[in-house]
């Protein structure tokens, strides 16, 4: 990347989406937050757990637990979220391509681009 492309660039989104594969999509999503919410929570609970043995006072143990699942959760999202969208596209036809363009040299940087790769069961690019 440029030195230009620093403070000079634009966030843009390409795709699509049939309606019938968006809804598929929406269906999908709560199942993928429900598994990221039960594996933050169990990491935070275990933590929060051996922290609280550890310190005596237990007045702040929800609020430190209830941050501790948020950042965790967001982190879990974070990582995997490609991972998930990349493995729905197997599922159903959609394309999503997130990247930066800069403004003075053109150089594009790829945030995300879901499929990666071509599907060999239906032989889209």
């Amino acid at each position: 990347m440029n030195e230009c492309c620093s403070d000079n660039s634009k966030l843009k989104i390409a795709g699509h989406v049939s309606f019938l594969d968006a809804l598929g999509l929406l269906i999908l999503l709560p199942f993928y937050g429900f598994v990221i919410w039960g594996a933050s929570y169990l990491v935070v609970t275990i933590a929060t757990n051996l922290l609280s043995t550890f310190w005596d006072s237990h007045a702040y143990t929800v609020f430190f637990h209830l941050l501790a699942l948020f950042i965790t959760m967001a982190w879990f999202v974070l990582k995997s979220l490609p991972k998930f969208l990349h493995a729905c596209s197997f599922l159903l036809n959609y394309k999503l391509h997130i990247f930066h363009v800069c403004n003075t040299c053109g150089h594009k940087k790829d945030l995300l681009n879901v499929p990666k790769e071509s599907d060999p069961f239906n032989g889209r690019t």
